[in-house]
């Protein structure tokens, strides 16, 4: 009976991960409010505050502005992150040379972030070699024994250009009978992503198979 390679997930797959809610309070005064256009009103403000939380679109409120006229929540309508100036739709405004003024800058939401799970991981480390099997198991692994960090398991019998099959198993793994192994093909290569102690067999002597373990 042969066996494949078990199936694994795409090295482009990305893993999603949700935060929880969060909310930001701050505030920042206002220096001026001027008229540049119909309708339009343009608040500068004081301190330059970070306002690049903000968008196009967004909703705003402005309070204990000299002119009541200028308070109140409105649609933002273009933005300058450099000058700090907010400029919104409000058909009612009245310029302040010097405003008293307020602007709710507080921010809330849900807080997401996403990552690339698979490249996310450490750079793996590859180690190899070529050993000889014959009618006694020997353990599937570089060395003697198999790396504690182990992340992957690749191997592959090699054509002896007879008719040798080769086993797979525990450690008490044999070719015919009631321990026989699973069956794997020369020339194939199989991956294994466990911590499995796989040992190897053949039926006839002094084969040879490549061993690769990636931690």
């Amino acid at each position: 009976m042969a066996i494949t390679a078990p199936l694994k997930r795409a090295s482009n797959a990305t893993d999603t991960v949700t935060g929880c809610n969060f909310k930001v309070t701050a505030s920042a005064s206002m220096a001026s409010i001027a008229l540049p256009g119909f309708s339009i009103a343009r608040y500068s403000l004081t301190g330059s505050p970070n306002i690049r939380q903000l968008r196009v679109g967004n909703q705003i409120t402005f309070a204990g502005c000299v002119e009541s006229e200028n308070d109140g929540t409105f649609t933002i309508s273009a933005l300058d992150y450099d000058s700090c100036t907010i400029d919104v739709t409000n058909e009612a405004a009245i310029a302040e040379l010097t405003s008293t003024g307020t602007v709710d800058l507080s921010l809330e939401g849900h807080a997401i972030a996403t990552f690339d799970a698979m490249n996310a991981l450490p750079a793996s480390l590859p180690t190899q070699i070529k050993k000889t099997v014959g009618l006694t198991a020997i353990r599937l692994c570089v060395g003697s024994t198999k790396l504690a960090n182990r992340k992957k398991l690749m191997f592959q019998a090699q054509d002896g250009g007879g008719s040798e099959k080769f086993y797979i198993g525990s450690s008490t793994v044999t070719a015919s009978g009631a321990t026989q192994g699973l069956e794997v093909s020369t020339d194939t290569l199989y991956e294994f992503q466990d911590q499995c102690d796989w040992y190897i067999i053949s039926d006839t002597a002094a084969q040879a198979v490549v061993v690769v373990e990636i931690a």
